[in-house]
């Protein structure tokens, strides 16, 4: 009798100890979009709760990639940039270059990269299961935006620019924007 209750408990600790929401200590959540019935996960980075994958809500604006509904299931919509900054569900925001620096250089955490490339506006895509690009709120210009990446084989995120109209993943981040 003894070894059948050592069993069970050694099964419920196996099970506590490898669920995927308790990893590492770090904080797991979920977001629910309203909008269209999707769930994502989130995770606390420093103070700022950040959707772990990318968004993937149709909008006029998004596409999949190489308009593969099967891309949008895997790696999220690409955006433009326009559209990315209205596109987070109510009390969720487009992360500025800020918040962006904050998660991306916290030693603690891993910032979870999903590859989804990027498409410019006429169509052609680029880099998916490569590279990570995601919009910042942060403008360059009038006529450009900064972005975030992390390529396929490193942990290092880098920030440069490019025109508004290319199409980029989104990640959300829980609260109000804050401005740089």
């Amino acid at each position: 009798m003894f070894y059948k209750y050592l069993i069970i408990l050694i099964g419920i600790l196996t099970m506590v100890a490898c669920s995927p929401d308790k990893d590492d200590g770090i904080s797991y959540g979920s977001l629910y979009d309203s909008r269209d019935d999707k769930t994502y996960k989130t995770m606390q980075i420093g103070k700022q709760v950040w959707m772990v994958g990318n968004l993937n809500y149709n909008a006029s604006g998004s596409t999949c990639y190489k308009d593969s509904n099967s891309n949008c299931d895997k790696y999220g919509r690409l955006y433009n940039w326009e559209t990315a900054m209205t596109i987070c569900p109510e009390g969720w925001h487009l992360p500025s270059d800020e918040e962006w620096v904050a998660a991306t250089t916290d030693s603690v955490y891993t910032f979870p990269a999903s590859p989804g490339g990027y498409s410019l506006p006429d169509g052609y895509f680029n880099k998916i299961g490569e590279d990570s690009y995601w919009w910042s709120a942060t403008e360059y210009d009038a006529d450009g935006a900064y972005y975030w990446r992390i390529p396929r084989d490193s942990s290092n995120a880098s920030k440069s620019f490019n025109y508004k109209t290319y199409l980029f993943s989104v990640r959300c981040v829980q609260g109000l924007l804050s401005h740089d």
